[in-house]
């Protein structure tokens, strides 16, 4: 997402807009501004040494940046295209999610019923999260008996109901669900 709301940032698409606009422009101002109008008119127009290297140039950098361009493209579109297509241990496809669920406090296992009783749904779960994201509440534990920068461990709980492995078709490694 871009800062809009950053004046850095917005300072510098306004310089960069405007040294680009002036670059942009001065070459065909200068260029056409050396022609005598008279000599033009007369047919008489030659090309001098420096009008051509100049051009040279401008013509191989705007070849390179368009490689550049195009290269970064595929790149981009490869990497986009991996990251969507990636198996993630988990089946993401048709899984509806209903954020703060938890707000229905002692009625949450009435509406998780509910949901199952409609013929489209085919399994649900009661969890905060997705497996894939990382706001998970973590609790530090002390296994001696003065907690200690040495000692703490830090453990993530994950609050799901039995169903969670089964309908999000999280396949095991070893042991159960």
């Amino acid at each position: 997402m871009l800062p809009l709301s950053n004046p850095l940032f917005i300072g510098t698409l306004l310089i960069s807009a405007i040294t680009i606009g002036f670059l942009a422009g001065s070459y065909p101002a200068f260029y056409l501004s050396a022609f005598n109008p008279a000599t033009v008119l007369k047919g008489n127009l030659t090309k001098g040494l420096k009008s051509g290297k100049v051009r040279s140039v401008l013509v191989v950098f705007q070849f390179t940046m368009s490689i550049i361009l195009i290269v970064g493209t595929l790149v981009i579109y490869n990497q986009l295209s991996f990251v969507q297509n990636k198996k993630l241990g988990f089946n993401k496809n048709q899984v509806l999610l209903v954020n703060d669920v938890y707000a229905l406090g002692d009625q949450l296992e009435t509406y998780k019923n509910k949901m199952l009783e409609y013929s489209q749904v085919e399994n649900a779960t009661i969890s905060g999260f997705l497996p894939v994201t990382s706001w998970r509440s973590s609790n530090g534990y002390f296994p001696g008996l003065a907690p200690d920068a040495d000692n703490v461990h830090v453990i993530q709980s994950w609050n799901v109901d039995y169903d969670y492995v089964e309908t999000l078709g999280i396949e095991l490694e070893g042991g159960r669900d």
